[in-house]
């Protein structure tokens, strides 16, 4: 049991790009050991660099540029470290509305940066799971017979808990939710790319599970 993965051999990529038309040329690259980004108005010492180790959490998500009409798009990527700090990727593209060629690009670096940096995290977690090892991820926690969720990520109270019998998920664009089959309403709860750390590693961990315990049956 493990999350989707990319069997390429791994290699380092570099990209460049502007955050806006009067911005700089800016450099991003992402290596199997680390992530560099031309992150700083400085030019003397413009670089952000994470080293693997030390990357723990990931949002991406994209906004619509609207001006009357939408009139582009903006890209946003942002990771942290296991010492608070933050290193925003962003980079907007303008008046390409059906399909706009900076997706596809998006959708790479985001790619990249899951495959290098979080698709074993994620594999660790699953690994736990198997051993029938207790863990909790983005206020949802796992154990041998379900999930513990905490509404709305807060800690109000114990949570409810769902088996995994009637654990589903459902994608929308933005955001996923997870709820009960015996209960959809009552049960419910999302969490969005934009602004749950880790939303991606939780929705495909859940994905992985699901699919696991369903083959077996």
């Amino acid at each position: 049991m493990t999350v989707e993965s990319n069997p390429t051999v791994p290699k380092p990529f570099t990209y460049h790009f502007k955050r806006n038309p009067l911005d700089r040329k800016r450099r991003l690259v992402i290596t199997p050991e680390y992530l560099e980004f031309e992150d700083d108005e400085l030019i003397s010492n413009p670089y952000k660099k994470f080293e693997k180790a030390a990357i723990a959490a990931l949002k991406y998500y994209i906004e619509p540029i609207v001006f009357e009409l939408v009139i582009g798009h903006s890209y946003h990527i942002d990771v942290r470290n296991l010492a608070g700090e933050e290193m925003k990727i962003v980079f907007k593209s303008f008046f390409a509305y059906k399909n706009p060629p900076q997706h596809a690009r998006f959708s790479e670096m985001v790619n990249l940066i899951w495959e290098y940096f979080f698709a074993e995290a994620a594999n660790a977690l699953l690994l736990k799971f198997s051993r029938s090892e207790e863990f909790e991820l983005c206020g949802v926690r796992f154990n041998k017979t379900g999930v513990v969720v905490k509404k709305d990520g807060f800690i109000k109270s114990s949570g409810f808990e769902i088996p995994f019998e009637k654990l589903q998920i459902k994608n929308y664009q933005e955001y996923f939710v997870l709820f009960s089959s015996e209960e959809p309403s009552g049960t419910c709860v999302s969490f969005v790319y934009k602004d749950v750390w880790n939303a991606l590693m939780l929705d495909l961990i859940t994905k992985a599970i699901i699919n696991d315990r369903q083959a077996v049956k």
